[in-house]
């Protein structure tokens, strides 16, 4: 799994593999909620550096969404723009399955 951390910089990580059947239903349950805000005109997230530019409908498409979506919209103050946010970490405490540990 790769992962855009600090400072820019792509990390690799690995999996455990009894996560992969959550993993893969909580990617699901992302495809479901993501067509859900495409139908009602949002379903776009924050896109890194110069990618906005150069890939204009990146945003919109399923491999850029978060994993763990917060709830509900908010305004993103480097745009103004109204959208879903990854889930906060102190929301990370109310997940009650093993895809927690993927936040240590």
């Amino acid at each position: 799994m790769r992962i855009l951390g600090k400072g820019d910089k792509w990390r690799s990580t690995v999996l455990s593999r009894s996560i992969i059947p959550e993993l893969k239903t909580q990617v699901e349950k992302v495809r479901e909620l993501h067509q859900q805000e495409l139908d009602a005109g949002f379903g776009n997230v924050y896109m890194p550096n110069a990618l906005a530019r150069k890939y204009k409908n990146a945003s919109k498409e399923l491999q850029w969404q978060y994993v763990f979506p917060a709830k509900k919209r908010s305004i993103d103050p480097r745009s103004g723009c109204e959208r879903v946010h990854h889930v906060m970490d102190k929301d990370i405490s109310q997940i009650n399955s093993p895809l927690e540990n993927l936040m240590i």
